[in-house]
């Protein structure tokens, strides 16, 4: 009796923790807006969809034209346990595509709130040229097996004479911090400020307790 009700309720433990993944863990999308400024159209292209991979759109390549600068990318971690990532390029023609850049770090944490991050594919403007793009998206799930590994095609088209200008809207995107890495920035330097107020305190203390 009491070994069918410790198999109940682990069984019931197990499914409740398995919940989460059930239901969907992440959504990485381009959102309607972007989408309309890239191609015209009017929805939401899903790459994850509840932490379901949508294989038909990653099977297309899209074309990045002249005078589009940057991509911008919406993603959020449904659930509570953390989700890291790394994120890398593969191109194989400097002379036509410059460096590219991006608002947040290349390595870190899928956020918990919706979230855009923007990439930036500038051309020098030395020729006219097409490049094929691969932007590989790597995420785990932290204490499971869950893992996505994304690999988004972009044809980036460049003109001979159009360099890549960035306005200083898109420039100060690019370039600033994102609420995320400034948020753990606040955090650190608080804890910081903590620790210095605490051993303060400890060193008057002892030194009190000697005189």
């Amino acid at each position: 009796m009491l070994a069918s009700t410790w198999f109940t309720t682990n069984l019931v433990v197990h499914l409740f923790l398995l919940i989460p993944f059930i239901h969907g863990f992440l959504n990485f999308y381009i959102d309607r807006q972007e989408v309309h400024r890239l191609i015209g159209l009017s929805s939401d292209i899903y790459y994850v969809k509840d932490g379901v991979v949508q294989e038909y759109p990653l099977g297309f390549e899209m074309n990045i034209q002249p005078h589009i600068c940057d991509l911008n990318f919406t993603w959020k971690n449904l659930i509570k346990k953390k989700m890291p990532y790394s994120i890398t390029f593969h191109f194989d023609n400097l002379h036509v595509l410059g460096m590219t850049y991006m608002n947040i770090s290349r390595q870190g944490f899928v956020p918990t709130e919706a979230e855009v991050f923007s990439i930036g594919f500038p051309c020098t403007g030395k020729e006219d040229a097409e490049v094929h793009v691969a932007i590989n998206v790597n995420i785990t799930v932290m204490d499971s097996h869950e893992k996505v590994f994304l690999t988004l095609r972009r044809n980036r088209i460049c003109s001979a004479g159009l360099a890549h200008t960035v306005s200083e809207d898109a420039y100060h995107l690019l370039t600033s911090p994102s609420r995320r890495q400034l948020h753990s920035l606040y955090m650190a330097l608080f804890f910081l400020f903590l620790f210095v107020f605490i051993f303060a305190i400890i060193i008057y203390c002892c030194t009190r307790i000697c005189h």
